[in-house]
């Protein structure tokens, strides 16, 4: 997906959007968002997610959610990854 500013396309669609920087600031974004949900207004979190390391999300949900695709979707998603790997960016693991 190329880059996008979540921003710049929440404030175009009325959306609250809160950006999330590092796991110190976990508490307090969701206590924001929250708040925001509590009023009730549509919010957003802005964050990034480091595939380079492992993660329950990364080893197990991926993992799962592959094996529900359809035949071509996985094999889709098996070339990419492998282009990737070969080209020097991503991780080093497939899943």
């Amino acid at each position: 997906m190329p880059d996008y500013d979540l921003a710049a396309i929440c404030a175009g669609t009325g959306v609250e959007c809160l950006t999330l920087g590092s796991d110190d600031e976990i508490d307090p974004v969701l206590e924001a968002a929250a708040t925001i949900l509590c009023e009730p207004r549509p919010v957003a979190i802005d964050l990034a997610v480091d595939y380079s390391r492992k993660t329950w999300f990364t080893r197990g949900v991926i993992r799962t959610n592959f094996g529900r695709l359809p035949w071509t979707a996985r094999l889709r998603f098996v070339t990419r990854a492998l282009r990737r790997r070969l080209s020097g960016g991503g991780p080093t693991d497939l899943f």
